[in-house]
């Protein structure tokens, strides 16, 4: 067992946390347009309630195996034993197999990337990132962000 996994799992935690969590409230009612769909308002619900369980399951996951791992750290402190007890099924022993794997540091690495994207696009595109379909007054095409500039005078272009 290692300590070299917590902050790997904290910083997973926090990309998911960003990549999950919308940088603008849902849309008001009188800002979504009049002809959307059931579809897409069942839709924007369905990404929302998504999601939040997605943001809790997998953060909750690492907070839980961080402790785990420091918990069996120091065996001698008072609430170790209580929190093994609680968070591991069988012998105490179980939690030395909680080891960092190649496969582990593959989607911590893809989880930061991914929260950093996901981060880049809520700057770019500030207020305008919505879930919902929704009409402002000052709509703009945004033709640059992460990518460099996909779009080139409404045609996409190689980069």
């Amino acid at each position: 067992m290692s300590l070299v996994k917590i902050p790997f799992l904290a910083a997973s935690v926090v990309s998911t946390y960003v990549a999950l969590t919308p940088p603008t409230p849902m849309v008001p009612a009188n800002q979504r347009p009049k002809n959307a769909s059931q579809a897409e308002r069942f839709f924007s619900a369905v990404v929302r309630a998504y999601n939040s369980v997605q943001k809790t399951l997998v953060c909750s996951s690492a907070v839980l195996e961080g402790i785990v791992i420091l918990a069996r750290q120091w065996p001698s402190h008072p609430l170790s034993q209580q929190v093994l007890t609680l968070l591991i099924r069988g012998p105490h022993a179980l939690a030395d197999r909680i080891v960092p794997t190649s496969m582990f540091f593959v989607g911590c690495g893809l989880a930061i990337i991914g929260g950093l994207v996901r981060y880049q696009c809520y700057r770019t595109l500030g207020r305008m990132f919505t879930y919902e379909v929704a009409i402002h007054d000052d709509h703009k095409l945004v033709t640059s962000g992460p990518d460099g500039d996909l779009l080139h005078h409404g045609q996409w272009v190689m980069v």
